[in-house]
């Protein structure tokens, strides 16, 4: 597992040119740029994950390093490179994602370009997923091309390079990034796998490098996802990328059962109807991806494996027909769609249904098989006109949705309070921010829904925060909960740690959302209040008891929880009709598969388990004091065995045995005291 916050792909993120595997040919370019201090502009290009951030991270560093022999050298006692690290060197102008207006663009690149105050005498501006920046930035940027400022590197890393304009691109000197092939993604697969202590064999090693060589990202994500599940495997290679319940379900429409059958089985799944339709497209692409793109040995070893060779066999003989056509109308299919209700879904298992059977070969009755596709597309078209009735649908009338469920459930309760102390008890951090979003008061509307709206925004500001905060090893915590205003509108309140950072995240918010809509709109759609990191435990808890306040105190379970969590009855109110599929969430870092992991340290305390225990004493702060200790004991253990010859060996045996001692590191801990 990562150590940390960090995935594996960013825990062994490369931070200088001989960190790369692959990629020979743009490292050369760039590596000899650096020693000859030249410092062409360039266009790195290719899909993500496969490493043109980086090497664009490198390349600026390497440019304003100092030192008189490797260049970026990474050292502390470097200033330039020092400064790099924690974020702060004033060379570098730093543009994430090309999410910027035009006209904070404009200024920055004016302004900054010309400043050269300390470094290799070197500027340089760094402006990643450079294909969503505007037209008129583009023109910004190639004004700029066409007179630079002496020693002033632009460096534009793109997926898509005909998004950029041939203009502005004809300035930069191109260098296509691909994505590992076979032999670098075995090496990237054994490097890390190395490090970690993880027992891999050459014949798991190749299946992995096989599947997952899409991108380092993906590597680096399965072998983080398998090693927590147990022993990395070729079959459990397999049976991750090949298997489960969307497995089960594309081979009983394969196998031509009846549709009311299918239907039975996707209803048995314990998800909601957007999952269904996601797991159904996700295991269709891969396993197109195991049947056309991996090399003759992993198919000898995926012909050892019967479930997944009869299953590759029975999808093959479809394919081998209408091969591209076929596969594009498949993932068309359960190409997932902004809203999908029960009605999306039977329309979307409706028309794999009839895909199957107009491409089944064999056909001995031509009158049935006619007759089946006639009734196929009947009912498809029954489907696709009733989901076009719902779409169009009034809301609800009030008496129409007195019986719906207006208020928070206890679990939904339990699982804010829980993760809000998780979050102090591992991580020592408060809730220090409350966000309000009225989604109906935008104006023009998003055409986005809601709560995708929120899931971009929640995703793009840990981008930026991770981008401007002060301490590399802080993170950005989120709790929300979505509720209904009296006009029917969603009202999202999100409640967040927010770690200190280096530039205004309040401004960034606003400027997030007035992208989406007017200024005049936003700011009555949008309240922001954010405090310092050091603010109190009394602010923590004033904050994860308004998340909780959809209660209703008429209930006596509920009135249990309000009286311990010290909730006034009186501030409580319904939350209305439920408009999303989750009411509540907590972010990666503090959700149940993050508890659980942490639970292997030390076991995560529940407060509102333990009927004697006082919920609002601030008890995590001891905990996390505690916890911090038995961390560090674990890190420098596992730091030590790394130093040995045998790293591997030892290392893994270190964790078997941190495992089996969790019992004895229970003893003298502070609990609810």
């Amino acid at each position: 597992m990562a150590a940390g916050n960090l995935s594996l792909s960013e825990k062994y993120r490369p931070r200088m040119f001989r960190d790369f595997i692959g990629k020979a040919d743009a490292v050369r370019y760039l590596s000899t740029q650096v020693q000859e201090s030249r410092g062409r502009s360039v266009l790195l290009h290719g899909p993500m994950g496969c490493g043109k951030s980086s090497l664009g991270e490198v390349y600026a560093a390497g440019l304003l390093c100092t030192a008189a022999t490797e260049r970026p050298c990474r050292l502390e006692s470097c200033p330039s490179c020092s400064a790099l690290m924690y974020g702060t060197h004033l060379n570098l102008a730093h543009f994430e994602y090309g999410r910027t207006s035009d006209e904070e663009f404009a200024d920055r690149i004016n302004a900054d370009v010309r400043s050269e105050t300390f470094g290799n005498g070197h500027f340089v501006v760094l402006i990643d997923r450079a294909e969503l920046l505007s037209n008129q930035a583009f023109d910004i940027l190639h004004g700029q091309m066409k007179r630079p400022s002496e020693r002033v590197t632009f460096i534009l890393c793109a997926i898509d390079k005909d998004a950029i304009s041939r203009e502005a691109s004809a300035l930069f000197y191109p260098l296509a990034v691909r994505p590992p092939g076979f032999l670098e993604a075995i090496e990237y697969v054994n490097s890390i796998s190395s490090r970690e202590g993880m027992l891999l064999d050459a014949e798991s090693a190749e299946v992995l490098a096989d599947l997952g060589r899409s991108s380092f990202v993906e590597l680096g994500l399965t072998l983080e996802v398998l090693s927590a599940n147990g022993e990395i495997t070729a079959s459990a290679i397999l049976d991750y990328y090949v298997s489960g319940e969307a497995a089960a379900y594309v081979d009983l429409v394969a196998q031509g059962a009846p549709f009311e059958e299918q239907l039975s089985l996707l209803e048995g799944w314990q998800c909601p109807e957007s999952e269904k339709i996601r797991r159904t497209g996700e295991y269709l692409s891969r396993l197109f991806d195991v049947r056309h793109g991996v090399s003759f040995a992993s198919l000898r070893q995926l012909g050892r494996e019967a479930k997944f060779s009869g299953a590759i066999s029975r999808h093959s003989d479809m394919l081998r027909q209408h091969p591209r056509a076929l596969a594009n109308r498949m993932l068309q299919i359960w190409d997932p769609e902004p809203f999908a209700g029960p009605t999306t879904l039977l329309r979307k298992a409706s028309e794999f249904d009839a895909l199957f059977r107009s491409a089944a070969p064999g056909v001995k009755n031509p009158d049935v098989t006619i007759a089946g596709w006639q009734a196929a597309d009947r009912r498809t078209r029954d489907y696709r006109a009733a989901e076009a009735r719902e779409s169009k649908a009034p809301a609800p009338s009030q008496a129409e949705t007195a019986t719906e469920v207006t208020s928070l459930t206890l679990d939904e309760a339990k699982k804010l309070w829980h993760g809000a102390s998780f979050m102090v008890q591992v991580y020592g951090a408060l809730l220090n921010t409350r966000i309000e979003i009225r989604h109906g008061s935008f104006v023009p509307r998003p055409a986005k829904r809601p709560e995708q709206v929120v899931t971009d925004f929640l995703r793009e500001l840990r981008i930026f925060v991770n981008r401007v905060k002060v301490d590399a090893n802080a993170e950005l915590h989120t709790i929300y909960v979505h509720r209904t205003d009296k006009n029917g509108g969603l009202v999202t309140m999100i409640f967040a740690h927010l770690p200190s950072c280096k530039r205004n995240v309040s401004g960034w918010i606003q400027a997030f959302f007035c992208r989406r809509a007017s200024a005049a709109s936003v700011h009555e759609a949008l309240s922001v209040d954010a405090v310092d990191e050091s603010e109190s435990f009394e602010r923590h808890l004033k904050l994860i008891r308004s998340a909780c306040t959809g209660l209703m105190p008429i209930k006596p379970e509920h009135q249990v929880f309000l009286r311990r969590t010290r909730i006034p009855a009186m501030q409580c109110r319904p939350l209305g009709p439920k408009r999303t599929p989750q009411r509540v969430g907590l972010s990666r870092w503090i959700d149940s598969e993050a508890q659980a992991v942490a639970s292997e340290d030390l076991q995560v305390l529940h407060v509102l388990e333990d009927p004697t225990a006082d919920a609002c004493s601030g008890w995590e702060m001891k905990e996390f004091a505690y916890r911090k200790r038995i961390v560090d004991e674990r890190l420098r253990l596992e730091a030590a065995a790394q130093e040995r010859i045998d790293a591997g060996i030892t290392l893994a045996a270190v964790k078997v045995q941190w495992r089996n001692s969790r019992a004895l590191r229970e003893v003298g801990r502070p609990g609810f005291s």
